[in-house]
């Protein structure tokens, strides 16, 4: 039987919107029995209702805010959309809460990250949050990059140094504290934690204030490219009982790499 490549894609790396109202209207039109009169009286009252939508990503230097720049044409085709202002936010975690705010309609956010939102686990314990998956979109592969000079080979090896975890809120913060977790590690192990986004990690490691730095993004990652083109670097593995760890206590990727389409 044919696997889900739908499934798998919107467990990774997702689109969400608010799970409160807003389309009730819409399917009415689908399915309205009425006459073509009325049902082109509630389509106009619709258009006059158009809202404008504020769409949560990430940081500039980041890969959800182009993301969002180029989707916000396609939204705004929608008659029922007036506009859509594109905002730069610390991503999946700050995301997630200015839904729960009001402030973001529309966001982008690592499934992860929504799992533990929909769930009440991690980082939204006990405050489950009502969200709706909008479009799945691409794999995001957790990579940890070390300088060379640096001599870090593994996870364990991050302890005593300095790293960079992603900005407070962002997905690849909650990347890296997952990793960290698996590892024995928490942020007192590392001689110091910067919350930096891309951009910003990797002028550190090229000025040698951090040692090893959390990317949580599509490949290729351009900030990676960048920093390959003036300094020695090494891949971080995750692997062998540490992978099995986090597969353990995180199953539910795998769960979906197995669900079948009806």
């Amino acid at each position: 039987m044919k696997k889900s490549g739908v499934l798998i894609l919107l467990l990774i790396f997702s689109l969400f919107i608010t799970a409160c109202g807003g389309n009730t209207e819409e399917t009415d039109l689908k399915t309205d029995p009425d006459s073509n009169g009325e049902t082109e009286e509630k389509e106009q009252k619709m258009i006059e209702e158009a809202q404008a939508i504020v769409f949560g990503t990430g940081g500039t230097s980041g890969t959800y805010y182009p993301i969002g720049g180029a989707l916000k044409p396609i939204f705004e085709q929608s008659d029922y959309i007036k506009n859509v202002t594109v905002a730069a936010t610390g991503a999946s975690v700050a995301n997630i809460q200015n839904i729960q705010d009001s402030i973001n309609q529309f966001a982008i956010v690592m499934s992860d990250v929504a799992y533990d939102a929909l769930n009440g686990t991690g980082q939204f314990e006990n405050s489950k949050v009502d969200l709706k998956a909008f479009a799945g979109m691409y794999q995001n592969i957790v990579q940890i990059v070390a300088t060379k000079d640096s001599a870090i080979q593994s996870i364990d090896d991050l302890k005593g140094r300095k790293v960079g975890v992603g900005k407070v809120g962002s997905g690849v913060e909650q990347s890296a504290l997952k990793v960290l977790e698996a590892a024995g590690l928490t942020y007192d192990d590392l001689s110091k934690v910067t919350h930096t986004g891309y951009a910003d990690s990797v002028q550190e490691m090229k000025n040698g204030n951090l040692d090893a730095a959390f990317f949580t993004s599509g490949i290729p990652n351009s900030n990676i490219t960048d920093l390959m083109q003036s300094v020695d670097i090494t891949f971080v593995e995750i692997k062998g009982e540490l992978a099995s760890k986090l597969m353990e206590k995180y199953p539910i990727k795998k769960t979906i790499y197995w669900q079948e389409t009806k």
